[in-house]
């Protein structure tokens, strides 16, 4: 057994040399979520298509997170966007969106 290597604990972060006690954790300052920096989005500008979800906001399955809105209660509108071939999302101003829907 001398030459194989230890197993990780479970409180081990990162590998040799980092433990759990030296990694700064602030909830405060917590990343937003999908969800979160969508909604934020549309409310801003009131539309948003599949295409600059995933260019602007960085995520892949736009489709997804819209579904996980209506499903909290967000009216959101999907049509067909022409000019990019994909869906464009629109949140109605009496939804709380602004911009130009």
């Amino acid at each position: 057994m001398a030459g194989k290597r230890k197993a990780a604990h479970a409180g081990d972060v990162g590998g040799p040399g980092i433990d759990s006690a030296s990694v700064d954790y602030c909830p405060s300052q917590r990343k937003l979520t999908q969800r979160e920096k969508l909604l934020a989005y549309l409310k801003q500008h009131g539309n948003i298509s599949t295409a600059e979800a995933r260019d602007k906001l960085r995520m892949m399955s736009p489709a997804s997170r819209m579904m996980e809105l209506r499903q909290a209660g967000y009216c959101i509108i999907r049509r067909y966007d022409k000019h990019q071939g994909c869906g464009r999302y629109f949140l109605p101003a009496e939804s709380g969106g602004g911009g130009d829907a």
